[in-house]
């Protein structure tokens, strides 16, 4: 998952079909200005995901992929098209034990809310269908409708989750 607003293949693609432009918004310049020049862009940055806001999360993938897998970090890294130049790629697999936190069963029982939460959004007038990660792979490039985004109930008119389990039955 790309913590920019578009994923450097983005650019890349504009590249390769020879577009000079890119949508505002996806990225600034070499001296921090926002740009639709692919070439100004390529050499500049590309806008965090969820703007200044989303620069935390882009910072903490960074901390864990870049920093605690050992390997290159953000500049360091070379794209799939750079040729003479060590990739210098990281992964950092994380593993969660969910009991530590919950029983398993709570963890499940929580789970499901949460999705026929998601599941139960009504679509924004004009489009046909919420979309979200899960389900978004193949139909989202291959559909004509607009993107759509779930608009949930009104905050009293929802039911609540199941409750979390409290410290004693954690133990």
């Amino acid at each position: 998952m790309a913590t920019s607003t578009v994923a450097l293949g983005k650019l890349e693609q504009a590249v390769l079909n020879n577009q000079t432009e890119i949508p505002q918004g996806w990225a600034l310049d070499s001296e921090g200005r926002a740009t639709c020049d692919v070439q100004a862009a390529l050499a500049g940055f590309l806008m965090p995901l969820g703007g200044y806001k989303g620069s935390g999360l882009g910072l903490m993938v960074e901390i864990l992929g870049g920093v605690l897998g050992g390997g290159g970090m953000a500049p360091d890294i070379a794209g799939i098209r750079e040729h003479g130049r060590v990739a210098r790629v990281n992964h950092t697999f994380l593993a969660i034990d969910v009991a530590r936190f919950l029983s398993i069963e709570e963890f499940h029982a929580r789970m499901e809310w949460l999705l026929q939460h998601i599941k139960s959004a009504r679509p924004p007038p004009g489009s046909r269908k919420c979309w979200w990660p899960a389900n978004r792979n193949g139909a989202w490039r291959t559909s004509a409708a607009p993107r759509a985004f779930p608009s949930f109930p009104e905050p009293g008119g929802r039911s609540k989750p199941p409750p979390a389990a409290s410290e004693s039955d954690r133990m």
